[in-house]
């Protein structure tokens, strides 16, 4: 075997580094194979939004890398990037960022009245 593709073989049988989902359920994760408990939850009170003059296929504003960066230009000038529509939309009460891996929606809102609100975009 070539020592690349055994450098490979040993990460993947010796750590986290791979896990294998399949639609019937079931993880492969750590060596182990379990399957997942999940249950279907319908979505309610869909509410469609106009996102004329928003770039849909545009999450942050102007591809910069620094999060404190996007944080401050979210709203500027020229900025039509989802982040910028969702700030404008849900601007009263607290709105949360979680932007990175695995989060389950990159914003959270809480209006004035304690509803709660998920605008996210995965």
């Amino acid at each position: 075997m070539p020592a690349a593709a055994r450098r490979v073989l040993d990460a993947v049988e010796s750590s986290e580094l791979l896990s294998v989902y399949y639609e019937s359920g079931h993880v492969y994760s750590g060596g182990r194979i379990c399957k997942r408990k999940s249950r279907v939850v319908p979505f309610q009170n869909w509410r469609f939004m106009d996102f004329q003059n928003t770039k849909v296929d545009q999450e942050k504003p102007f591809g910069l890398l620094s999060s404190t960066e996007i944080h401050h230009r979210i709203g500027a000038d020229g900025d039509n990037s989802l982040f910028h529509w969702v700030s404008r939309h849900y601007n009263d009460g607290w709105l949360i960022c979680d932007d990175g891996a695995g989060e389950i929606a990159d914003f959270l809102h809480i209006g004035p009245d304690g509803t709660r609100v998920c605008p996210g975009f995965g």
